[in-house]
Formats: C-alpha cells, sequence, structure tokens
C-alpha cells in the first residue's frame, strides 16, 4: 500500500510539472554543450538535448504522443514549426549569445504551451487545471513522504 501511495505521488508531481520540456531541454544544451570559438554550439550535443525534450513530451503526455503517432494530432507538427520560426526570428547565428537571449528563451516557453494547449485538443481531454494549485502545493510534501516511504519499506524489509 505505502508503495503504491509514492508511485501515485510521483506520477501526480511529473504531471504537474511536465509542461517545461522543450525549455528545459533548450536549458541544459545551453548549459552543457560546447561552444566552437565562433560561438556555434556542438550539434550532436544539441541534438541530444532536442531529443530529450520530444522524449519528455511523449513521457508526460503519452496520449497525445499515441495521438500524433496515428496522425490524429497536427497541432503538435504546428507547435515544431512555431518554435523554429520564432527560433530564425531571434537567433544571431551565434549559439553562446542565444542562449543569452531571451528572446529566444521565450520561443522555447511558447513551445511549451503551445503543446499544453496540443494536449487540450487532442491528448485525450484530461484536465488537470482545477486541481494544479493543489499539486503544486502537495509535491513538496510528496517528495518528503517518499523519502519517509522508502525508508518504511526498506525498514520493513529488514
Amino acid at each position: 500500500m505505502k508503495l503504491k501511495l509514492l508511485l501515485i505521488a510521483l506520477l501526480i508531481c511529473g504531471v504537474a510539472y511536465a509542461s517545461t520540456c522543450s525549455y528545459d531541454s533548450y536549458r541544459k544544451a545551453c548549459q552543457y554543450c560546447k561552444f566552437d570559438a565562433r560561438g556555434k554550439m556542438n550539434e550532436t550535443c544539441y541534438d541530444l538535448y532536442q531529443q530529450d525534450g520530444k522524449d519528455c513530451i511523449a513521457v508526460s503526455h503519452p496520449i497525445l504522443a499515441s495521438n500524433y503517432q496515428e496522425k490524429k494530432c497536427p497541432q503538435v507538427d504546428t507547435c515544431a514549426s512555431e518554435l523554429q520560426s520564432c527560433k530564425n526570428t531571434y537567433e544571431t547565428g551565434n549559439d553562446s549569445v542565444d542562449c543569452k537571449n531571451f528572446l529566444v528563451e521565450t520561443c522555447f516557453k511558447e513551445s511549451d504551451q503551445c503543446i499544453e494547449k496540443a494536449v487540450k485538443d487532442c491528448g485525450g481531454g484530461l484536465d488537470l487545471s482545477g486541481i494544479e494549485s493543489m499539486i503544486g502545493d502537495f509535491c513538496p510534501f510528496a517528495m518528503i513522504l517518499s523519502v519517509v516511504l522508502i525508508g518504511a519499506v526498506y525498514a520493513e524489509r529488514r
């Protein structure tokens, strides 16, 4: 029973904070990828973080991902297109500079908002908006509770 509660708490927290996949992958690429002398980011590294962002969306919104694979959610392609268009508008060609440009950063935040809209439009109709504040308040407690429950399960098995 304790393990089930732990898993439910972690799942709820994961769903509640899953709305920043694009932005988080972009920030991590800017933080961890190397830049050459001209400020160009290592493309292989960037591609890995970009794929992490896509994986994050798929894991965070499995119904959306399934519908997209079945060609039932063209909104995801629209989000990707809008992100690329936004980046093309604000990027300078120097990735190192662009990583500090709040306008480029905003493109990724808007992409996450676009994905959230796509989730509402074709992601299975799961609406958590009414309980977001409750989840936000509960999740820090859930993390502490998780540690306590793991300790209890471990102690119980010894």
